[in-house]
């Protein structure tokens, strides 16, 4: 609810951006953390947190890039990559905690979502601030 809140006021880039930063912290302490019951409890309540407000950023930014005649073609693609970097990942992710450990499946998890953040803050603009100026 408070990301919505945080979407309806400043658009879903920010909400990425907290998303992803919340996800990446998560995935951080996963790594580096001792084992504890609780602290496994606040990671996945983050790591839901994380993801959640991810999905919800992008379900919903999709929606407003460009006008509204590429629209479909926006959703299969956006819906394309999802299916199929969930159809690979855990594949890969599988191989790699199977013959090596855990630690490399979720160092390129922070990977990912650093990289995420880095191309989200640096190259892409929040849809609602063009819309604003026009």
């Amino acid at each position: 609810l408070l990301l919505g809140r945080v979407a309806d006021r400043s658009g879903f880039r920010r909400v990425f951006l907290i998303s992803v930063t919340i996800w990446t912290l998560a995935l951080l302490m996963l790594v580096s953390a001792p084992a504890s019951y609780t602290l496994a409890v606040i990671v996945f309540l983050a790591l839901g947190a994380g993801v959640g407000g991810f999905n919800m950023a992008m379900s919903n930014m999709v929606l407003e890039f460009g006008d509204t005649s590429g629209l479909p073609m926006r959703i299969a693609l956006v819906n394309s990559i999802g299916e199929i970097s969930s159809a690979i990942g855990p594949l890969i992710a599988g191989f790699l905690a199977d013959n090596i450990s855990y630690k490399p499946v979720f160092s390129l998890s922070i990977l990912f979502t650093v990289l995420a953040l880095i191309i989200m803050y640096s190259h892409v603009t929040e849809p609602r601030a063009h819309y604003a100026r026009t």
